[in-house]
């Protein structure tokens, strides 16, 4: 009697453990996203795209792309600079995640 308690238990617990692990998974990367560009220095032409996701900072995205263009990759995470002619007219991009889905985020741009 007590064995079957015990496993019942322990079932329920494992249960309850991949519940709780498949919603963190679903919901990781789940926010509002923007992108901020922020200069490098005030001569260089190149502009630092940082991401926040539900307004704290984040590098873990996979890469930035023009929301019209699949194939163009404007900067990956660990290097995330752009010339500033390259985003000169751009409102929004496009962040792919490390699990491959697609978010559009709003630029905001220096003044």
């Amino acid at each position: 009697m007590k064995k079957k308690k015990i496993i019942i238990i322990g079932a329920l617990g494992l249960i309850l453990i991949g519940l709780g692990f498949y919603f963190y998974k679903v919901n990781q990367y789940t926010g509002t996203y923007k992108i901020k560009v922020n200069l490098i220095d005030d001569r260089s032409p190149d502009r630092l795209l940082v991401v926040y996701r539900n307004g704290k900072e984040t590098t873990d995205y996979k890469y930035l792309r023009y929301k019209d263009n699949k194939e163009v990759v404007l900067c990956y995470s660990e290097t995330p600079a752009v010339n500033q002619f390259e985003i000169k007219d751009i409102d929004e991009l496009v962040i792919v995640l490390p699990n491959d889905k697609e978010v559009v985020a709003k630029i905001e741009k220096e003044k």
